[in-house]
């Protein structure tokens, strides 16, 4: 019922750095979360598991912060971006059934 979408940022995570999720959904509804970083090899990995399959083509900003404040990086992105980026069978299933599920729901 969810899709986890992970972005790594080419920053160490530190103690009491956070990550800030903000998108809006497949319908209409604004949503902000502040997540966890987890440290992936010394990369700040953040994993967004708050969509939906109809929320494949959504873009979601994630803002990276240090403990004090400070801006790290900022990524944009969306399941389908990422499923054309990888141009695999398994992903081109994965967006047909996003697809459906987007019609089904709205």
């Amino acid at each position: 019922n969810v899709v986890l979408l992970q972005a790594a940022f080419n920053a160490k995570p530190v103690d009491g750095m956070t990550a800030v999720v903000t998108y809006t959904n497949y319908r209409g509804v604004a949503k902000t979360e502040t997540l966890k970083v987890e440290d992936n090899n010394g990369f700040a990995m953040v994993s967004v598991n708050s969509l939906a399959f109809a929320d494949y083509e959504t873009m979601v900003t994630i803002t990276l912060y240090n403990a004090d404040g400070t801006v790290v990086g900022t990524v944009t992105d969306s399941m389908a971006s990422y499923a054309f980026r990888a141009n695999n069978t398994l992903a081109k299933a994965l967006m047909k059934f996003c697809a459906s599920a987007y019609a089904y729901f709205i």
